[in-house]
């Protein structure tokens, strides 16, 4: 009954394998928006045109709790760092726990290109592993851009699984998302970001976030998703910003469901000299 009942779960809030894409507390505090103008490494497996803004060695620890529900917890460990003239980034994604599980391994680039725009690109190797059932593999690729249209306004386009992966004997897609985000900033300590997601298989959502920044160690999000209907916040905190040649940064969210317990995302940041 238990494994029924994560089954059930997992059909009715995670649509298919490898839809709960690992994002960063302002990321998720934003409206789960795929803004990142942040420094958090794991945002380029959401966003890879985030890459060109990479200026040090870092690495991000990502720890999501879905609903309060343990088989649905998700662990990310990322690590960025320059590379000529573009940047690199690895990353190992977790899902699941025990009956079902998705693992994903995942190489980025980020590219600058000119003054006004910024490309990337995200090979990930997919595993999903289920007991009693065996294992299957299969490769997606994301692609992401942004263009400057002013010095505060900024537009992004990304492309989820555009190789539209398939996977296991029965030929299952893999989520295929199209986004188009705009953020701007009226104010410098102040940055808005409104989003439109399309899943291919699903209706469109709309999401809004804000990012508020009241001190240089602090920033705080807050966010709206129409579908389902969800309200997110967010901090992040630089204690060390300044002070040395390298500083940690830790980062919290949480986002509430209609129906279900708020989902909670925790992060560890560090950056290299």
């Amino acid at each position: 009954m238990r494994i029924l009942a994560i089954a059930s779960l997992s059909l009715s809030f995670v649509f298919s394998a490898f839809e709960t894409l690992p994002q960063s507390p302002l990321q998720v505090g934003s409206g789960f928006t795929h803004f990142a103008e942040d420094s958090w490494e794991v945002n380029f497996l959401s966003h890879p045109a985030s890459l060109a803004h990479l200026r040090r060695t870092g690495g991000t620890f990502l720890y999501t709790s879905r609903f309060q529900l343990t088989p649905l917890n998700q662990y990310s460990l990322a690590a960025a760092f320059p590379a000529g003239p573009a940047n690199l980034a690895l990353a190992f994604t977790s899902f699941g726990k025990g009956v079902y599980r998705e693992t994903t391994f995942s190489l980025a680039t980020g590219y600058t290109i000119g003054q006004k725009m910024e490309t990337g690109l995200t090979i990930n190797g997919h595993e999903l592993s289920i007991r009693d059932y065996g294992s299957s593999r299969t490769m997606g690729i994301t692609a992401s851009v942004s263009y400057y249209l002013a010095e505060t306004v900024r537009w992004s386009l990304l492309y989820r699984n555009l190789n539209s992966p398939k996977l296991g004997r029965s030929k299952e897609s893999l989520p295929q998302v199209l986004v188009t985000v705009f953020d701007f900033s009226p104010v410098p300590s102040v940055t808005a970001a409104m989003e439109l997601e399309r899943d291919l298989e699903f209706r469109s959502r709309y999401k809004f976030g804000m990012r508020w920044q009241p001190m240089n160690i602090m920033t705080i999000a807050t966010g709206f998703i129409s579908h389902p209907g969800q309200v997110t916040a967010g901090i992040s905190l630089r204690p060390g910003k300044g002070s040395s040649k390298w500083f940690g940064e830790i980062g919290y969210a949480i986002a509430t469901h209609p129906e279900l317990a708020i989902s909670q995302v925790f992060a560890v940041r560090f950056t290299l000299p």
